[in-house]
Order: structure tokens, then C-alpha cells, then sequence
């Protein structure tokens, strides 16, 4: 694996090259690029025709399939079956440094890096050695504007032996006696320091949303999986939901939660396009977001008369719905609504069976883990409540959903922490049962009622999704659900179905009003499942920072959310093993490590 940073470049031509020299490379290969704006997709399509002529045109599809939503931040675009991985930077250098992860072996700067207001020498030198390792290379400046690194740094009022100084003091070195190249070297640093895992063995528990996007990206990787669930096949929890919609989080000050959301949203919807069957097990039809309080929850930012030009594409991701729209959605004309266009219905556990058919993962079901020990090996072994191992493997992801409190119960308790009986870690795992309803469309006197396309709000509602049973198949609808907190029973209750149609009712009046029959005869079907969050309602991804738990990771805690971020959780968890930059930028990766709760709890 290799990845390369470039900062303050702004042609394209470095990242074509570097796609060129690594689209049949294996492994994984990252490439974040920094840039003050974002080019046009006429200029980069230009710019690859005009670099690499017929041989472009897989790249050019690829990134075109991706060119949508960019506005200011980190994107992450996943290409050739993500091997490459193209990271857009969006942002200003400043924030690009802060918000960086992973360490590179090659970083590139031009010259716009040396004219950052207040970017004293030292700061620079120290920043980009945080993200190397020995022998990263440092190139100034490129083919295409090789003299301009002079100017702008006599420009910054920094002097070449300001700036050689500083790089040396840091670890740098010049490399082969070339002003423009260096080398990381830092005699007080040992070589290894920073080296990666390697691929090995691996037990992930849990078959869920959490568990498969979790084998899925280690397998990615060349690891050896084992899947172990309590259930006899994947998705036996709360993933075996019918359809779940996969929309991203709105907020009127766009909250970090929303900016993890559209990352979420962008990874799922690339896996949902490269592994389920359109039309049959996903539909990226677009949803509309009923505000049933009547606000929006649009972005002001976005809606802003005078925003920037930069903040165009949100409306890729929302925009306020437009009266046709309400109309199609057969919804009154007076309701605040926001349309999602690029949103999705999926059905979840045909997504955790595609991602577990991925070669280097084995799935092994009836195998509920009660505890896990480390043996003479070294390895982690998983036992069942007998004590029989069911599987051993260099590093263990639990993704058990709320059995996750369980084994970190024990895990605390082998490893001497203090008891706690709700919150071992810190890390205070919540049930969460909902309950949706469903039916067979075509037994509805007037499914015209429906919308043609799903809505959420309060609940959600989507119909027109073809179903099938082993006694019949046909178009279904779907609707709910409940939040219970607190709640272990995963039974379907025919109590709450009273609930479920009363917020139909408020979502989508007139589908109310369509299904109000088939509840009182009891058309309507209930399914039921248990999820888990957190006091904060963000998942816990990451390795266990524990003395004595090296090789444990979590990836669990998501909530209704996961669909929305089981996909990205599922990277994080891996590029943090391997030094990879991570799918989002630092500071919303923060606010999922699964150290935050054990700072707490210190």
C-alpha cells in the first residue's frame, strides 16, 4: 500500500500520473488531494483526455459517477473496485493539515502551501512529519511549476536557510543533494515505530450491518475473516429490517452529525451501486423529507441568498421541495418539505449477505460468543458459553450489537478493570426496539394513495418495493417504526401497531388514511428488532486502548443510523489498523474513536 498527499497543487496532473502507475496495483492506494476550490467537471475531463487520451475513459467514468455533493469538505471516492481511493480536501491548507489522518509515503507542495497566512516554517515541517513515516518523500513544487517554490517562499518572508532548518530540526533531510527534495528521516525515531499492521487473521462478531461492512473492509485488505453470529444466518438482528432508507441527517447549522451522515450516505450508496441488484434490492430513487413541525432542516448556510458559489452542489444532497414535488409525493400543497434526490431504499440483509460473499470472509452462524480470551499463541480466542472455542485470529472486531456490553463486561473483568455493571470502558451500550409494519400493496383498495417515492420525517413510509416470500411475491409497503429505549424483546407486538399508524397518519395523511384498513384487519404485518446507540448517539469504531486488549477493535453503537454509517465505520475501523487516511477528516473520525468513552471514564 502507498499514499500520497498534495497540497496546494492545483492542476490535476499529479493525481493522473499516480492513478496511471497504481490502477493495477494491489492493495490499497490513497491519494488526498488538497485543493481551494473545486474544479469543474469540464475542466477535469479536459484535463484527462488531454493527459491520457483512450486510456483515460475508465477514469473518466469512475470520477464522473462521483462528481456530485462537492461542496467544502472531505469527499472520498472510491475507484477501480476500491483499490484507489481519491480523497478530496476541499478546504483551506490550514484545516487540510489539521484535518489529515494516516501516514503517506510521498507529499507533494506546491507553491500556494508557502504563501498560507501565519504557516510559520516550523509548524509546516513538524505537520507533515506527523503524517510520515521513515523514508516518506517531500517534493516541492512539480513538473508542471518547479521555479515558482523559490519565489513563494522569499514571498512568505521565509529565507532558505529559514526553511531548510526548520525540515532538518524536524526530521527531514535533503535528498540527494536536491533543494526541492527531501526525505524524513529523524535519528530519534526507530524505523518500525510507525509501521502498519499486517493482514492476518481475523474474528468478527456480529453478521449485521456493522459485522459485514467490518469483514468486508478487512477481506478488502487481504485479511482471513471469520464471521460468528448467534443467529443461524446474517442479519438474523435488527438488519433483517424489510427496507430501511438510507437518507443523510439535516440540520439547520449543518452539525458535525450531518457531516458524518453525508460521508456515511457516500459510502453506502457507492457499495449499494457496486453489489445489490437495482430496482430489486436498492432503488436510488431520491426521498422526501416531510418537516412535520413545520421548520426546515435544511442548512441555512446552503439557502442563503448570498452563499457562495462553492455551496452549489448541496443541492445535490437537499434542497426544499418544490410544489411538483409535494404534489407527486401526494402530500398537501401547505407542508414544509426537503427532497434528498440522491437518497436510497436498500434491504439491508441482502446487503450483509453480498458484502460477506467477498472471497476471504467465512461466516459461521449458531455460535453466540460468551467470552474471549487471549491463549498462549497470542491469539483471541472466542468461546461459547461452554467454553468450546469457536475461533481463534490475530484480531477480534466486536460488532455484536447490544450483546457488545456483554463481552466488554467480560473483558473488563479479565483484564482487572474497576466492575461496572452498565458501562464497562465507559462505553454505555443502550437497547433500542423498533417495530415497523407492512403489507402486500395489491391487496389495497387504493394504493394510488402511496407515494411514488419514500418519505420520512416522522417515521417513513415507502412502497412500490418488490417483496417476496416463499408463499408469495409481489409489490409491498412499509412503515414505522417505534423507538422503545431500554427495550430488549425483539417479539413483534400487535399494541404498537397502533402507534406505527398514528404517525402514518401525521407523515403521510392520505397513505394513512389507504392503510387504515389493512391495520384493522389485520393486513398489516409487524416485524420487530433491537438496535443499540449511545448516550451521544454516535457509533464506537476503533481499536480497545486498553493495556492488555491489543487486537480488539469495536464497531458497534449505530443506532437507527445503520445504513447510513455502518459502510464508513466499517473503513475507519480499518484504516485506523493499517495508518490509512481515514474516511472522513480528523476531527468527525474523533467523535467516533472508542477511546472518547474511556477518557470519560478516567
Amino acid at each position: 500500500m502507498s499514499h500520497s498527499l498534495c497540497l496546494s497543487v492545483p492542476d490535476i496532473a499529479l493525481f493522473l500520473d499516480w492513478w496511471q502507475q497504481h490502477r493495477a496495483a494491489a492493495g490499497i492506494h490513497h491519494f488526498v488531494w488538497q485543493a481551494d476550490r473545486l474544479p469543474a467537471w469540464s475542466e477535469v475531463a479536459r484535463a484527462i483526455e488531454a493527459r491520457l487520451g483512450a486510456d483515460g475513459e475508465p477514469l473518466a467514468r469512475q470520477l464522473q459517477a462521483h462528481w456530485w455533493g462537492l461542496i467544502p469538505g472531505w469527499h472520498r471516492l472510491p475507484l477501480e473496485d476500491e483499490r484507489l481511493i481519491l480523497q478530496l480536501a476541499l478546504v483551506p491548507v490550514r484545516e487540510a493539515l489539521a484535518g489529515c489522518t494516516g501516514v503517506f509515503d510521498s507529499i507533494h507542495a506546491g507553491s500556494g502551501l508557502f504563501r498560507t497566512p501565519g504557516l510559520e516554517p516550523a509548524h509546516l515541517a513538524a505537520a507533515l512529519a506527523a503524517l510520515s513515516r521513515h523514508g516518506t518523500r517531500l517534493h516541492l513544487g512539480t513538473a508542471s511549476c518547479p521555479a515558482d517554490i523559490a519565489d513563494a517562499v522569499h514571498a512568505a518572508d521565509i529565507t532558505d536557510a529559514d526553511w531548510r532548518h526548520a525540515l532538518r530540526s524536524k526530521g527531514w533531510q535533503t535528498a540527494d543533494g536536491q533543494p526541492t527534495g527531501y526525505f524524513y528521516s529523524p535519528h530519534w525515531i526507530d524505523e518500525s515505530s510507525r509501521s502498519s499492521v499486517v493482514p492476518s487473521t481475523a474474528i468478527v462478531i456480529g453478521a449485521g450491518l456493522s459485522g459485514a461492512a467490518s469483514a468486508w473492509s478487512l477481506a478488502r485488505r487481504g485479511w482471513e475473516v471469520t464471521v460468528l453470529d448467534a443467529g443461524p444466518a446474517p442479519a438474523a438482528g435488527a438488519s433483517g429490517l424489510p427496507v430501511g432508507l438510507v437518507v443523510p441527517h439535516t440540520s439547520a447549522d449543518d452539525t458535525r452529525i450531518s457531516q458524518i451522515s453525508r460521508a456515511g450516505v457516500r459510502c453506502m450508496l457507492h457499495r449499494a451501486k457496486a453489489l445489490l441488484e437495482p430496482g430489486l434490492e436498492w432503488s436510488q430513487g431520491g426521498v422526501l423529507e416531510h418537516c412535520v413541525d413545520g421548520d426546515s432542516k435544511l442548512a441555512r448556510a446552503w439557502q442563503a441568498p448570498d452563499a457562495p458559489g462553492a455551496l452549489r452542489p448541496s443541492s445535490e444532497w437537499a434542497h426544499r421541495a418544490s410544489p411538483q414535488d409535494i404534489a407527486q409525493a401526494c402530500l398537501p400543497q401547505d407542508i414544509t418539505a426537503i427532497l434528498h434526490p440522491g437518497a436510497a431504499w436498500i434491504k439491508p440483509a441482502a446487503l450483509v449477505s453480498a458484502l460477506l460473499r467477498r472471497p476471504g470472509i467465512r461466516f459461521q452462524g449458531n455460535g453466540r460468543v460468551a467470552a474471549l480470551q487471549r491463549a498462549d499463541s497470542g491469539l483471541w480466542q472466542a468461546l461459547d458459553a461452554d467454553g468450546q472455542v469457536l475461533a481463534q485470529a490475530r484480531h477480534v472486531v466486536i460488532a455484536a450489537a447490544y450483546h457488545s456490553s456483554a463481552l466488554l463486561q467480560q473483558l473488563a473483568a479479565a483484564s482487572g478493570q474497576p466492575a461496572c455493571t452498565d458501562a464497562p470502558f465507559g462505553i454505555a451500550f443502550k437497547p433500542l426496539r423498533g417495530q415497523i409494519a407492512w403489507g402486500w400493496q395489491d391487496d389495497l383498495p387504493h394504493p394510488d394513495a402511496l407515494p411514488p417515492f419514500p418519505v420520512n420525517g416522522k417515521g417513513s413510509m415507502a412502497a412500490h418495493i418488490p417483496h417476496a416470500t416463499p408463499e408469495r411475491q409481489g409489490p409491498m409497503w412499509i412503515t414505522g417504526s417505534t423507538f422503545n429505549r431500554g427495550d430488549t424483546d425483539p417479539s413483534p407486538r400487535e399494541r404498537d401497531m397502533g402507534e406505527i399508524l398514528a404517525k402514518l397518519q401525521i407523515l403521510h395523511p392520505a397513505a394513512g388514511k389507504a392503510l387504515a384498513p389493512a391495520f384493522a384487519q389485520s393486513q398489516a404485518r409487524a416485524w420487530a428488532g433491537v438496535r443499540t446507540t449511545l448516550p451521544d448517539r454516535l457509533p464506537v469504531v476503533g481499536p480497545l486502548p486498553v493495556p492488555g486488549l491489543e487486537g480488539i477493535s469495536l464497531c458497534a453503537g449505530m443506532g437507527a443510523r445503520g445504513l447510513a454509517l455502518a459502510m464508513l465505520c466499517g473503513e475507519q475501523m480499518a484504516a485506523l489498523l493499517h495508518d490509512e487516511p481515514w474516511p472522513q477528516e480528523r476531527k468527525l473520525g474523533q467523535m467516533l474513536s472508542a477511546s472518547r468513552w474511556l477518557r470519560n471514564a478516567r
